[in-house]
């Protein structure tokens, strides 16, 4: 110990009486460790942190399988449920639930929350014990006295977090519902945008029902039992069922997903290409290093012989240097821990606003917990090893005659010469340009998501949305009525130019598609019908989209209930189901539907890229609203001014048709289109970040690597000036050696971005990974770069004065 104490003291002077050196080395690293430290909360928080469940990995979510249909994976019927809880003996038990939006009334501004209905002991399935009162017991709540379960950030906002909540009532969809208690602020189920839960009451009618697929299940497994073992015994209760009802259950088989892959999702391959983006930044930081201190390992021949002839043997000097590399390491992980910590906010604002099931998992914070100090141990140990083993290696073998001489200076041969720094160089430098292309790419990607004809104009559109309450608009009439004063007190608007409404806008997470039939074709068998995206919209709502009509017409309020069935369909639909003939007057039926039910084409659109640029258009079918009602609304508002300056006017004219009605996502049409594309958003951005403190560091390291070695050459290039060379032959001669370093490192870099951002294509949209447009741009700018980093101590190498640097050696 009094050895490790010693050579801690003696780096510590060393630094103090080389500040530069040790401040250019932790800020090196510093920015390597906090860049690492910042991605890897993040993927903590997303990918390694478990959910907020008792032993969550036990729980697994499980759906109604098809692979022959339009939608393989759907929820689960009630029927099929039931059957599940009694025929499954791999899990402990089962629990459904069902998402459901209320009214919110009687205190202040009515407000739209979301909640989720879930069966009797759904709380203790999940083993997530409440911060305040009580959950559902087994028995479920009476429906003469419901009951609800607040979530954290609810209870907060609308009872600022009291304690005597309990025992009070809210009124939800007219109805008076009795608190029983408040879940911890870290649960959540299924998102934490989900506010309240009340019991799921299944009526012996709905539990019959085995058509409609609507609940979501989770189960969790008994201990000791495999997923596969779950999956293999669910395919044969699964089996079981499409035999004995085979009208509703034929081609129906089970799947079994761990509840966390659902949750983490299509997220995952961002995480991992961010996370080896950060391992790329930490690397150059370590070569950098690693140069500099071949470098300076140099200068220390001299120190080192010294002490070898003083009896050092080779043990204690390369643990004298590992010390050294440990002081640094640790001081460069103090600063990126403060970087990452500083940081974390600004990593939080990157993502957007949650909205349905599009934000992305866990990011509301980002803890620097235990897996995230440990990382940060194993970056400072690690990097200890790599900037610190092999120049303390080298150097723990001089050559004791040279170095003692009267004036012989360090030299550069040997395993930590040049040529060796020479490599690491040319490492650094091809590590950043394949950071840099991989950052490019998404760029132009994100840019191609963005500039991308989504079939409709996205500008000057601001959305919200509308959800009737079933209590106060049973009947179709009432809620049509509703729609109608809405869309002219909206239309009336200054500053409005059109208005229309659908119950699903593009881009909002919701859809809904039917099976139907063709008139004249033969009939599917039962449950094998091709089905078909389902809207229901006003006369107006493609003028205010701007969606072009390709043929027939669009729907006006003559198509009423009265009047003939009718349907609007998009192209997709035109080119799948009637390829070079006329679809209009042609007619379908939705299955189940009376044998007279039949609605004739009167039109065909655009095709809308509802699920964003990537996702192809499905085929579509639009039904009037006046003819198809829904209690879902959501508006499209086309005006001449800044679209958010009408927001609250829009809340006013709707409350003037209904005070009680809330209005909920306010928004204009980017902000929703920006939401529906955080995870590219946001991966773009920190491999943006990546990219460019990678070419910082490049630059860095370029530039200390030179400047150290021009110390060190000070008598070499005092002898030269002293014979007559010229200050512009002295910067060639140096400039010469560093650009064709600079060329290696580039092409070495380019072979390496055409064989690695192959992994990129499976994110990519509109680009190649191979894009000439973006390899172009990133060589030019790390070039010059490079050549500035190599230029200024080029420069400053000439500033020496011959007999100076002569007398100094």
């Amino acid at each position: 110990m009094n050895f490790v104490w010693q050579e801690v003291r003696y780096s510590l002077r060393k630094l103090r009486t080389n500040p530069g050196f040790g401040l250019l080395v932790v800020l090196i690293l510093g920015l390597g460790i906090g860049a690492n430290t910042s991605i890897f909360s993040l993927v903590n928080a997303v990918l390694l942190r478990s959910l907020p469940y008792g032993n969550a990995g036990q729980l697994f979510l499980i759906y109604e399988h098809n692979p022959a249909a339009e939608k393989p994976r759907e929820p689960v019927s009630p029927a099929n449920y039931i059957d599940w809880a009694e025929q499954a003996k791999v899990f402990e038990r089962l629990g459904a639930s069902r998402s459901s939006t209320y009214t919110l009334t009687g205190s202040g501004e009515p407000v739209s929350v979301l909640g989720y209905r879930v069966s009797a002991g759904f709380f203790d399935l999940l083993q997530a014990p409440p911060l305040l009162g009580r959950t559902f017991q087994a028995e479920v709540e009476a429906d003469g006295n419901p009951a609800v379960v607040l979530g954290y950030g609810f209870w907060q906002r609308r009872f600022g977090g009291e304690q005597g909540v309990l025992g009070r009532t809210i009124t939800l969809d007219g109805k008076p519902y009795t608190v029983l208690g408040v879940m911890p602020k870290e649960f959540q189920y299924p998102t934490l945008d989900t506010e309240l839960w009340t019991p799921l009451v299944m009526s012996p009618q709905i539990k019959a029902v085995r058509n409609t697929r609507l609940l979501r299940v989770v189960g969790r497994l008994k201990q000791g039992v495999t997923a596969e073992q779950a999956r293999q015994e669910m395919s044969v209760v699964a089996g079981g069922l499409a035999q004995t009802y085979p009208d509703a259950d034929a081609g129906w088989g089970v799947k079994v997903v761990p509840m966390h892959d659902e949750y983490v999702g299509d997220v995952r391959i961002y995480m991992v290409l961010l996370l080896g983006a950060a391992a790329f930044v930490l690397l150059i930081a370590c070569t950098n290093i690693t140069s500099l201190f071949l470098v300076r390992a140099a200068g220390r021949q001299r120190e080192i012989a010294i002490r070898v002839s003083l009896g050092a043997n080779r043990r204690r000097l390369v643990g004298a240097f590992l010390i050294e590399g440990a002081v640094l390491a640790t001081l460069g992980g103090v600063v990126g821990l403060l970087l990452a910590w500083w940081g974390r906010e600004t990593l939080i604002s990157f993502f957007p606003g949650t909205i349905s099931n599009l934000s992305i998992p866990r990011v509301a914070s980002l803890p620097i917990d235990w897996r995230v100090l440990a990382f940060i141990s194993l970056l400072c140990f690690v990097s200890t090893m790599v900037f610190g083993l092999l120049p303390a290696w080298q150097s723990s073998k001089p050559e004791l005659n040279a170095f003692l001489k009267e004036g012989s200076r360090g030299t550069t041969a040997g395993f930590g010469g040049r040529r060796f720094r020479n490599v690491l160089i040319v490492g650094e430098i091809a590590l950043a340009f394949v950071l840099m292309i991989g950052a490019g790419l998404m760029i132009k990607s994100f840019r191609e998501v963005r500039q991308s004809n989504l079939g409709f104009d996205p500008h000057q559109l601001l959305t919200a949305r509308v959800q009737l309450p079933p209590y106060k608009y049973k009947e179709a009439h009432q809620r049509a009525a509703f729609y109608a004063q809405t869309l002219q007190r909206i239309g009336a608007l200054p500053g409005v130019q059109s208005v229309g409404f659908s119950n699903y806008l593009p881009l909002s997470g919701w859809w809904n598609s039917l099976p139907f039939v063709i008139e004249g074709r033969p009939a599917a068998p039962s449950r094998q019908e091709p089905e078909v995206d389902h809207r229901v919209i006003s006369p107006h709502y493609f003028a205010a989209l701007k969606v072009p009509l390709v043929k027939g017409r669009y729907f006006t309020d003559a198509d009423d209930a009265q009047a003939t069935q009718v349907v609007i369909i998009n192209e997709s639909m035109a080119r799948r189901y009637w390829p070079g003939e006329d679809p209009l007057g042609r007619r379908i039926k939705f299955a189940g539907e009376g044998a007279d039910d039949w609605r004739a084409v009167v039109g065909v659109v655009g095709d809308i890229r509802h699920f964003g640029a990537e996702v192809d258009p499905k085929p579509e079918v639009y039904r009037p609203y006046l003819q198809e009602s829904s209690p879902l609304m959501g508006l499209a508002i086309r005006t001449t001014v800044e679209p958010t300056t009408l927001a609250r006017a829009v809340r006013g004219a709707i409350h003037e048709v209904d005070a009680d009605q809330p209005v909920s996502h306010l928004m204009t049409m980017n902000d929703l289109i920006s939401e529906s594309a955080a995870p590219r958003q946001v991966s773009m951005t920190l491999l943006t970040i990546l990219g460019s403190a990678a070419l910082l560091l490049a630059a860095l390291g370029i530039y200390g690597v030179l400047s150290y070695s021009i110390v060190q050459r000070r008598h070499e290039i005092g002898i030269r000036m002293a014979l007559g060379a010229q200050r512009g032959q002295v910067i060639r001669l140096i400039m010469r050696q560093s650009l064709k370093l600079i060329l290696i490192g580039i092409t070495t870099g380019l072979a390496l971005g055409l064989l690695l951002t192959q992994v990129f294509s499976t994110v990519l949209f509109g680009v190649r990974a191979t894009d000439p447009e973006t390899y172009a741009g990133v060589t030019l700018t790390l070039a010059l770069t490079a050549f500035v980093a190599s230029y200024i101590p080029a420069r400053r190498a000439t500033r020496v004065e011959p007999l100076i640097a002569l007398r100094n050696e």
